[in-house]
């Protein structure tokens, strides 16, 4: 007897359908599964047969073919056990076939109990869009990974004799997504109006940026701060991102952080595997963990130049393709860089109170790990002079700055929203439409005729200062840029090499 169960895989962040064939034939008594199974996949059938064992079903000796369809796509993890399980059950007439379209997603122990998996939501998401009459049946423990769908198609089981009755929808109780109060604030940095100003544009607009000054001027508490002005993230900007964490196997991304925008801030030591993706299996990097949200590299002076590189071509295109021998997958890198580094190796170049005690070689080498294509990609760099005394001594005061910087991101990132959809930034602008989304009257035309001829600028230069210039104008409540915004913009993006 054949029957046929629905199941699924993941092929990177892609659901792949997955169709589940059991036979049941007299010999002698044996297991095979085919249709490229991973390992895991292969040990599953020892684990299955013990499982419905003890859970008080039976197990004919019999000769057990499973074919895993479609055959030439490799299947690997855990996802498979609970849909050939359920297929061996019906095959052996111990469950009725179902009456309407089910698919089923889980592992299962040896106990009989069903296990949870990774990448839940990134399954169970495009096969409720693309399979409106099927029901999905998952693991018990992963339903709280799926609130965020609130589908009553969605039910989920603890155990394998769950399957003998009919099952029933668990509701998905709705979550408040209204984000926590912050313990920290831009207020706790003293000083640094200016560095604070490029945090709040860059926030805006999506743009990248970078703070270089001496060690203690407050470059890593600004930017350990920015997740306090960022707007959550929409649903669907969530979704993606939540999809990518529990690719990743990162947890951490629970309900009470589902909106928040992911903010990565790898070490130093990070390999530009751990940075880019890669691995074997495959796996996402930290860019792709940080989209739509932060990706801080602190200290990146001290990160390999190989390293750095690596991120001219994501910054760009916003996606990162990884090319091994037996795979290719594409994983999304919508990030916004935050980055801080010292002037030079001892931090003390150029400094009024401090000698630098580094050797000429020694900060040139330091300088060229951050390449001149890389700064390029860079919309603004602001040099962070230390804090004066006197804002130092001063005590702090209760402001609440993050939340005024907060409201005004929030503002400017919704009037981009009506110009260019519904998640795209200024920064995301394509060149070929920045005279029609920035026009420039006469005035600003000829200074930014001379700013070119002065300064030399590339045209991704022009074009990301006319972008910084329109979330600029975005703040001011503007409908047109001008020459103060131009300007303003122009002084962020002066700095373009350390050596300044």
């Amino acid at each position: 007897m054949i029957v046929k169960v629905s199941s699924a895989t993941l092929l990177g962040l892609e659901a792949i359908p997955i169709t589940v064939e059991v036979d049941t034939a007299q010999g002698l008594p044996q297991e095979t599964i085919v249709g490229l199974p991973d390992t895991v996949v292969k040990e599953s059938k020892k684990r299955i047969k013990a499982a419905l064992k003890n859970s008080g079903f039976d197990y004919p000796l019999n000769v057990y073919t499973i074919n895993l369809s479609p055959s030439h796509l490799k299947k690997e993890g855990a996802f498979l056990e609970l849909a050939i399980a359920t297929g061996i059950l019906q095959a052996t007439k111990q469950l009725p076939p179902f009456k309407n379209p089910t698919l089923l997603l889980g592992s299962v122990s040896l106990d009989g109990s069903i296990e949870p998996i990774k990448g839940i939501l990134s399954l169970c998401h495009p096969l409720l869009e693309s399979h409106p009459d099927t029901t999905i049946i998952v693991p018990k423990e992963n339903i709280p990974d799926l609130h965020v769908l609130a589908s009553s198609r969605i039910i989920g089981i603890s155990r394998l004799k769950e399957l003998s009755q009919v099952p029933k929808a668990i509701p998905i109780p709705t979550q408040n997504h209204k984000p926590k109060p912050y313990n920290v604030d831009f207020g706790d940095v003293k000083g640094q109006y200016t560095a604070k100003r490029v945090l709040e544009i860059a926030m805006a607009g999506g743009h990248n940026c970078l703070f270089i000054g001496p060690p203690g001027s407050g470059k890593t508490m600004l930017m350990k701060r920015l997740h306090t002005i960022l707007p959550q993230l929409t649903k669907a900007q969530a979704i993606a991102t939540f999809k990518i964490h529990e690719q990743h196997g990162n947890s951490q991304r629970n309900q009470s952080s589902f909106f928040s925008p992911p903010i990565q801030s790898p070490h130093h030591s990070c390999s530009y595997t751990g940075l880019i993706g890669g691995g074997h299996p495959i796996k996402p990097g930290e860019i792709s963990l940080a989209h739509n949200g932060i990706l801080l590299l602190d200290e990146c002076g001290e990160f390999s130049r190989h390293s750095l590189n690596m991120l001219r071509q994501p910054i760009e295109s916003k996606s990162i393709t990884l090319s091994r021998a037996n795979q290719t997958l594409t994983y999304p890198a919508n990030f916004t860089l935050a980055a801080t580094t010292n002037p030079c190796p001892c931090g003390y170049k150029n400094s009024p109170t401090h000698t630098c005690t580094c050797s000429h070689s020694a900060v040139d080498s330091y300088h060229k790990r951050l390449s001149g294509p890389l700064l390029d990609r860079i919309d603004m760099v602001l040099t962070i002079n230390p804090i004066p005394a006197k804002d130092l001594v001063t005590p702090a005061e209760p402001s609440g700055e993050s939340e005024i910087y907060r409201a005004t991101v929030t503002r400017v990132r919704n009037i981009q929203k009506k110009r260019l959809g519904e998640t795209a930034l200024n920064a995301m602008i394509p060149s070929n439409l920045c005279d029609k989304l920035i026009p420039l009257n006469q005035a600003c035309q000829t200074l930014m005729e001379h700013t070119i001829t002065k300064l030399g600028l590339s045209g991704r230069a022009y074009f990301k200062l006319l972008k910084v210039a329109r979330t600029i104008a975005d703040i001011e409540s503007a409908i047109n840029v001008h020459e103060a915004h131009l300007l303003e913009a122009l002084q962020y993006r002066l700095p373009l090499s350390l050596l300044d």
